[in-house]
């Protein structure tokens, strides 16, 4: 996926106090891997639309593993939400 490209160059990572904390979680039949940005200048939503490795990233995770990706473009930072089925991945 592309999380870990671009942003973070010119964003969560581009200052000392920045940072990315990414946290798995398991629950009955779904597992969340989220990527939570913060401590850095203010996120700002690209007014272009999503590019090719997003939609192609949304159209996988939905249709081989049962799930969807979640952004969120909040002040502190973005905070993206990947959650699919246990059973898709072996679990």
């Amino acid at each position: 996926m592309e999380l870990h490209t671009l942003p973070r160059l010119d964003l969560a990572l581009s200052s000392p106090e920045g940072h990315v904390d990414i946290v798995g979680e398991e629950d009955d039949d779904q597992f969340t891997l989220a990527w939570i940005e913060s401590g850095e200048p203010a996120a700002e939503q690209s007014s272009d639309g999503d590019g090719f490795g997003t939609l192609l990233a949304r159209a996988t995770v939905k249709g081989q593993l049962g799930g969807e990706i979640l952004r969120d473009w909040r002040p502190e930072g973005l905070s993206i939400r990947l959650t699919v089925a246990r059973d898709r991945l072996g679990m």
